[in-house]
């Protein structure tokens, strides 16, 4: 689909999205990334015990970590693509 839209196209965009816009997205790839890096490192440092309750509730806690980490990725991830497609 963005084969078909020409390079013209968005570099008119790009000059008229207003500042504050390009601020905020950018403050999104900050932040989402942070979240992300800080979120996968506390479900790094988790420690899976021996016993099987234990270990359960352990993984469980370490996929709800992850789940966090990959939001902020994919925020992240989506503003810097909004732009780059939306660069000169």
């Amino acid at each position: 689909m963005l084969a078909l839209i020409s390079a013209d196209v968005f570099c008119c965009r790009i000059n008229s999205m207003p500042d504050e816009v390009v601020l905020v997205l950018k403050a999104v790839v900050l932040i989402g990334g942070l979240i992300a890096a800080a979120f996968w490192l506390a479900a790094a440092q988790v420690t899976v015990p021996d016993d099987q309750d234990s270990f359960i509730a352990s993984l469980q806690r370490i996929g709800k970590l992850n789940s966090i980490a990959a939001t902020g990725a994919s925020a992240a991830a989506i503003a810097a693509l909004v732009l780059w497609a939306t660069s000169e």
